[in-house]
C-alpha cells in the first residue's frame, strides 16, 4: 500500500471516530498542534455539511424533531452511515430507516414520520433525476393490435409512486409552511406519484386502480397482465380511460414488446 493510500485511510479513520487518531498521529507534523485538534477542523465541517445536507433533504422531519433534536440524530447516522462520495445528492436515503431504530422514536408519537421521511426522499430524487421527453399514445400506431398485450411501459424515471394511510401531501405542505391548517390525521391517506415534467415538479393524487396500474407497470407487467390483475379486483376497470390519463399527464418514457 502507498504511503498516501495508507494517510487517506487512516485519516478517514480518524474523522469519523475522534477516539481513533493514534495510527494518523504518526503520520501528521504537529508542530505544536495535536493531530487531533488538526482533523477536529475538518471532522466539524465534515459534519456539518453532512448535517446541512440532510436538513436540506429532509425539511419536513427537521420542522417536527426541532433543530437540537434533528442535529443530533444526523451525527448519529452519519457515525453510522457516513458519504462515500462526492456527490451529497445520494446522501440520505437510509436516514428515515435509521430514525425508526432510535430509542426516543417510540416517545415521538409521531407515526408518520417515517413515512413522511421517504416521500421527502422520493421528492428529492425526482428533483435531481434526468429528464427526458415523454411517449405520446401517437407513439402506439407502430405496434400490432395483435401484440398490445404484450406491451411493457416503462415510467417515466422522474417519477416516485408512493401510498400511505395518512395524508402525506398535506403534512408535506404544512411542514415546508406552504398550508397553516392543521393537519387531520384520520382524514385518510394517499395514493401519490411525484413526478417532475420538465421544470414542473407536481403530486398526482391517484385512485386505487391508477395506483395499481402504475405499480404493476413499475414492477414490468405486461398490459395483459395488468389487465388481468386489475379486472379481476374491479371488472369495471376501463382501460382505455386509464391510459388516456396517464398518457395526458406525461408518466411513460417508453415502451417495448415482450416476447
Amino acid at each position: 500500500m502507498s504511503q498516501l493510500r495508507k494517510f487517506q485511510q487512516e485519516f478517514h479513520t480518524a474523522l469519523l471516530d475522534q477516539n481513533n487518531v493514534k495510527n494518523i498521529e504518526q503520520l501528521i507534523d504537529s508542530n505544536g498542534i495535536s493531530a487531533d485538534k488538526r482533523i477536529n477542523v475538518y471532522r466539524n465541517n465534515f459534519k456539518f455539511n453532512l448535517t446541512e445536507a440532510l436538513r436540506s433533504t429532509f425539511p419536513v422531519i427537521y420542522a417536527l424533531l426541532g433543530e437540537q433534536a434533528f442535529t443530533i440524530w444526523s451525527y448519529r447516522f452519519i457515525a453510522e452511515a457516513p458519504s462515500t462520495e462526492g456527490n451529497l445528492h445520494n446522501y440520505g436515503v437510509k436516514f428515515p430507516k435509521f430514525i425508526q431504530q432510535q430509542p426516543e422514536y417510540s416517545d415521538l408519537q409521531l407515526p408518520y414520520l417515517v413515512e413522511i421521511g421517504e416521500f421527502e426522499w422520493a421528492y428529492h430524487e425526482v428533483f435531481h433525476e434526468t429528464e427526458i421527453q415523454p411517449i405520446k399514445i401517437e407513439n402506439l400506431a407502430s405496434v400490432n393490435p395483435s401484440q398490445y398485450n404484450e406491451i411493457v411501459f416503462e415510467i417515466h424515471p422522474a417519477s416516485r409512486l408512493l401510498k400511505s394511510n395518512f395524508p402525506l401531501i398535506k403534512i408535506w405542505r404544512l411542514g415546508n409552511g406552504l398550508d397553516s391548517d392543521e393537519v387531520d390525521l384520520d382524514a385518510g391517506g394517499v395514493s401519490v406519484l411525484i413526478a417532475r415534467r420538465e421544470l414542473t415538479l407536481e403530486f398526482q393524487q391517484l385512485s386505487n386502480e391508477d395506483y395499481n396500474f402504475l405499480r404493476l407497470t413499475a414492477d414490468g407487467h405486461t398490459l395483459g397482465a395488468i389487465v388481468d390483475t386489475i379486472g379481476s379486483e374491479n371488472p369495471d376497470f376501463n382501460l382505455q380511460e386509464c391510459l388516456q390519463r396517464q398518457f395526458q399527464r406525461n408518466n411513460f418514457s417508453g415502451f417495448y414488446i415482450e416476447t
